[in-house]
């Protein structure tokens, strides 16, 4: 276990030095613009919403590449926050791609972010398997599931990607990106996963870590429950019981 969990440190220090070699194209922080855009929005982002977009933004503005972790759990406002980044960026006149594991999630993204981002003119295209059209014009948002992987023609001017649970998309193909551009990305990656502190320093000691931990006062509590094995069809039934009178509207 002793070697086991060395081999994992030195990789990870093997990636930081790969990562202190690489280029990125820093972005200066849009006041204005962002400003704007939180006053805009119809509730007030938490203490720790406001502390991750900083950091996150401080960081944009390097010509290292960010590698951050924003962990929060469901509800706690992750999106918001990396709407903020995506506004800087395609404001600064570049792209960004936001990669979500499933179709579904993607198609629910590409609408959150429709309604975010409403009257501020930014092209926003959807990259799901039946739905590849991605144009070749520049300085937009793109939305993908890991199809977008297989796709030859990205922008040129990509200087952000986004990975919603990260845990989902191999190490393989966040480095693809990595291939296809004469610079590297800033990396931000969003999970609701609560990760140990102790598997944190481990797993993640590639990467910055941000925390949410404050609720925004408008949403609803998150209940967890255990379904023990007996019951599992029931649970299973109930859920997509939901999910159809609902009409695919209610997660």
């Amino acid at each position: 276990a002793f070697d086991e969990m060395l081999r994992i440190a030195f990789k990870i220090e093997q990636e930081i030095e790969e990562r202190s070699t690489q280029v990125a194209l820093p972005m200066k922080t849009n006041s204005k613009i962002l400003n704007e855009f939180i006053k805009s929005l119809p509730y007030k982002l938490t203490d720790d919403q406001n502390k991750s977009l900083e950091v996150i933004l401080q960081e944009l503005n390097s010509n290292i590449p960010m590698n951050r972790l924003l962990n929060g759990d469901v509800g706690s406002g992750k999106t918001v926050v990396a709407a903020g980044a995506i506004l800087n960026t395609i404001k600064n006149g570049f792209s960004s791609i936001l990669l979500a594991p499933t179709t579904v999630l993607a198609k629910q993204h590409y609408d959150t972010f429709k309604e975010l981002f409403k009257g501020l003119h930014i092209p926003i295209e959807l990259c799901i398997s039946s739905q590849q059209n991605i144009s070749d014009a520049n300085n937009k948002l793109i939305i993908a599931t890991h199809s977008i992987l297989y796709n030859k023609e990205l922008p040129t001017d990509l200087n952000l990607v986004i990975i919603d649970e990260q845990h989902r998309f191999g190490v393989e193909q966040r480095k693809y990106f990595l291939k296809k551009l004469p610079h590297t990305p800033h990396h931000l990656t969003m999970t609701a996963t609560p990760i140990p502190r102790s598997l944190t320093e481990i797993f993640f000691g590639n990467m910055d870590v941000s925390e949410i931990r404050e609720k925004p006062t408008n949403r609803k509590e998150i209940k967890s429950y255990y379904t023990p094995f007996a019951k599992r069809d029931d649970c299973f039934n109930w859920i997509a019981d939901k999910i159809e009178t609902s009409e695919m509207k209610e997660q």
